[in-house]
């Protein structure tokens, strides 16, 4: 076997025998939507506030809203069940 199709097949069997399987970004997502969703629902209004940089906005039904106003309404917010 000529050595650079030794050194092929090595690289293959390590490749496919440790696989560095990083998180799906979909898993990523979806785990950080849960996660803000239990953050609202339960209150957790530091957690809250350290997500959100100084200067952010959000536009909803009834208008606009920065950083303090979206904060207020997220100490006030009474979630459902959600899942």
């Amino acid at each position: 076997m000529k050595p650079s199709s030794l050194l092929s097949l090595l690289v293959l069997l390590l490749v496919t025998a440790f696989p560095l399987r990083a998180e799906e970004p979909c898993d990523t997502g979806k785990r950080l939507v849960l996660q803000l969703f239990d953050d609202m629902k339960s209150g957790n209004i530091e957690r809250l506030e350290s997500m959100l940089p100084e200067g952010f906005q959000s536009i909803h039904q009834d208008g606009a809203r920065n950083r303090s106003d979206e904060i207020k309404l997220l100490k006030n917010l009474e979630m459902a069940r959600y899942h």
